[in-house]
């Protein structure tokens, strides 16, 4: 039994998958409480499929970017259970590429402050770093030719949360050390 993980931009998003079936799904958009609502949703989760923490032997998460706090919810549940029980397997992705699914995507997130983290992808294959832009940057980067024939998603809008697990799970990076388990932070701190 897998359980995918999202708490990285404003939305909790938890899918609960087996054998590459979607058993349930919630989400809760828009929200600041990603930390009050993690673990009553995983909660209701389990008991309305009549499932334990036990029964989970994979977690997949993203690790950002996006919401400071966000970011560390759902990594740091993660962890603490993966240091509970070391046998638990963890498969990470980027938020961006998560979102950027497959095909060309330019895929961004709002960075707040006039910015956006920005990401760009042929089928998955970053084509430049993920980084912060300004909002007249990403208007000038829009305008080439180069990105003519990307599709734009942005902040999860339309985004197939399900759809987009099950196609990227072989994408997600194993990791068995626990110090991998951080955010992906690309704004600077003050």
């Amino acid at each position: 039994m897998n359980l995918f993980i999202d708490t990285s931009n404003w939305n909790l998003i938890l899918i609960l998958e087996q054998d590459n079936l979607i058993l349930d799904q919630v989400v809760v958009r828009n929200t600041k409480k990603v930390s009050d609502l993690l673990l009553v949703n995983i909660q209701s989760l389990f008991a309305k499929n009549q499932l334990t923490i036990q029964d989970i032997k994979r977690f997949y998460l993203t690790t950002g970017p996006g919401s400071y706090t966000g970011e560390r919810v759902g990594l740091t549940f993660v962890k603490t259970l993966k240091v509970i029980n070391p046998t638990y397997e963890v498969y990470l992705i980027n938020s961006l590429a998560y979102q950027a699914g497959k095909g060309k995507k330019v895929s961004l997130l709002d960075a707040r402050g006039g910015k956006f983290y920005l990401g760009i992808y042929d089928n998955q294959q970053p084509l430049v770093a993920e980084q912060v832009i300004a909002t007249d940057g990403l208007t000038k980067l829009l305008a080439t030719e180069v990105y003519q024939d990307f599709q734009v998603v942005q902040d999860y809008q339309d985004c197939d949360f399900s759809q987009h697990y099950l196609t990227l799970k072989p994408n997600f990076q194993l990791t068995n050390d626990l110090k991998l388990l951080t955010p992906t932070y690309l704004k600077p701190f003050l």
